[in-house]
């Protein structure tokens, strides 16, 4: 019978930079822990950084930021940009299928902890670079208006 475990991201040596360009800690994933059906993720995202427009095909995304503000850029299926400004304590849930960024247009680092119903995290995920430009100028007009 598995197991419960408690991982510690201060303690664990998976830092790396996700294909979307974050810089994370996988936490609760298959080979770490018991999982079947979610992974979760320590995110830090430094101040003024993006990551790169993506998608997630069949996994759903949530998220809790725990310190500063986040921006996270979507598209929908016209392909016309949204933005949903989330600051500490808040929850976001991403769908599947739906392209996305986040932004830290600030000049405080972010931390989040991020959660998918994927038992690998990072295992599902497709890059939108023809969408890069558009998170990029997103992230420098709202530094030229601070």
């Amino acid at each position: 019978m598995p197991e419960p475990v408690v991982l510690d991201p201060a303690h664990l040596t998976g830092g790396m930079l996700s294909r979307q360009g974050q810089p994370l800690t996988p936490v609760i994933t298959a080979g770490a822990a018991p999982t079947r059906g979610l992974s979760s993720a320590q995110v830090w995202m430094p101040p003024r950084h993006t990551s790169r427009a993506h998608l997630h095909h069949h996994t759903g995304v949530a998220v809790l930021v725990l310190h500063g503000t986040a921006i996270t850029l979507w598209w929908d299926d016209g392909g016309h940009l949204h933005e949903l400004p989330q600051t500490a304590g808040q929850h976001l849930f991403i769908p599947p299928g739906v392209v996305h960024a986040a932004i830290n247009p600030y000049d405080v680092p972010v931390i989040a902890a991020e959660f998918r119903d994927n038992p690998v995290f990072n295992a599902d995920n497709e890059l939108m670079p023809a969408l890069d430009a558009q998170v990029a100028a997103r992230l420098a007009r709202i530094r030229a208006a601070a």
